[in-house]
């Protein structure tokens, strides 16, 4: 394909707009999930007629017709984050999610939201809060 794999791509059903989403799942922080994320997405931008035919191979013509690669939007799913990680998708203008998952049980948290330029950050763990359900620091 391009030298990676995507770990899951589908069509956006939030706003029900046709937007390809792409999720990447890492087990532990990874400084690299967002760069990797970010590459997958300019290769989907390249590659916007295979994913059409794909949708229409899994989905069907209606499903391909309506689908808007011009909007494009990444998940990335880890164990945990760091400031760095939070401050670099708020200064980027693409449609990007981190969510952080719980191991000791099964939980997601947003942790930032960002379409387009917008930023909508979780506010911040008090003092004390427990360290890998706080995202400042590390």
């Amino acid at each position: 394909m391009h030298g990676g794999r995507i770990d899951s791509l589908g069509l956006d059903g939030l706003d029900e707009n046709g937007a390809p989403v792409i999720v990447e799942y890492k087990r532990a922080t990874d400084a690299g999930v967002i760069h990797q994320g970010l590459f997958y997405l300019s290769w989907l931008m390249d590659h916007q007629d295979a994913f059409r035919r794909l949708v229409r191979d899994r989905l069907g013509a209606g499903a391909a017709s309506q689908v808007l690669c011009g909007a494009p939007r990444l998940i990335c799913v880890v164990d945990d984050l760091t400031r760095y990680d939070v401050h670099a998708v708020c200064e980027h203008r693409r449609s990007i999610d981190l969510v952080r998952y719980h191991s000791e049980y099964f939980a997601l948290e947003t942790v930032v939201s960002v379409t387009g330029r917008i930023a909508v950050p979780k506010p911040r763990r008090r003092e004390g809060a427990h360290p890998r359900r706080g995202w400042g620091g590390r």
